[in-house]
């Protein structure tokens, strides 16, 4: 295989990736409201929340990171980040 079809086909698993997960966390975001009794996406809504993160490797020489807002009530991801140095 090439390197253009390659990245081609690369890109493709990628965009579908991030149209995907953005549609996910819209769904958990509107099902986390109303858990809570909120009437619209204006609204701001006291919540308890847990913070993980995780390193790719151990110690602190990793580059990569990722870390999870989860919402104590329903259990949701609410929130993530990937951290690279």
């Amino acid at each position: 295989m090439s390197n253009k079809t390659f990245n081609s086909y690369k890109a493709k698993v990628l965009n579908g990736h991030f149209v995907g997960s953005n549609q996910l966390l819209h769904d958990v975001r509107k099902n986390f409201r109303e858990a809570y009794g909120s009437k619209n996406d204006k609204d701001i809504v006291d919540i308890g929340v847990s913070y993980d993160g995780s390193w790719l490797t151990k110690g602190h020489t990793s580059n990569i990171g990722l870390g999870c807002v989860i919402d104590l009530l329903t259990g949701f991801v609410i929130d993530y980040e990937v951290m690279s140095k």
